[in-house]
């Protein structure tokens, strides 16, 4: 698979998607590789695409002396790297790896709101009670 970086900054770069599947690191002893785990609906911006490395590690024994013949120092046998979009969500910003054939645009914007339309119009007045300087800006203290 090649990836057009040019096609997807036209295609997906700042936009809103959506998606159910994040890839996930996995080791299996010195062997380690990315699966594609299911989770929750979640939708982002996708901000922007990375391949994921694949493959295994040799630990082997770094030489002490410059005659050494022994075993190499360690090294990593790669396998085929994975694409994956890098998406991030609202409020923490932290990039989920997501799958390609995963990730659907959405054409409207996501809006989200933790509280309803009275709890935030009882949270603003709250916040006019609060005691506040001559430029407006918050001072400590109980109202």
């Amino acid at each position: 698979m090649k990836f057009n970086g040019q096609k997807f900054i036209r295609e997906l770069m700042g936009k809103q998607v959506t998606f159910d599947q994040t890839y996930e690191r996995v080791y299996d002893r010195n062997v380690h590789r990315w699966e594609a785990v299911q989770s929750s609906l979640r939708g982002g911006w996708c901000i922007g695409a990375t391949w994921l490395q694949e493959g295994r590690t040799h630990s082997g024994c770094a030489p002490m002396y410059p005659d050494y013949e022994g075993e190499p120092s360690s090294f990593e046998e790669t396998a085929p790297r994975k694409l994956c979009y890098l998406v991030t969500t609202w409020p923490t910003n932290k990039p989920f790896r997501v799958p390609p054939e995963n990730v659907e645009v959405v054409e409207r914007p996501i809006k989200v709101y933790f509280h309803s339309r009275d709890e935030r119009r009882a949270l603003s007045e709250d916040a006019k009670k609060w005691p506040r300087d001559e430029r407006g800006r918050f001072v400590k203290g109980v109202p």
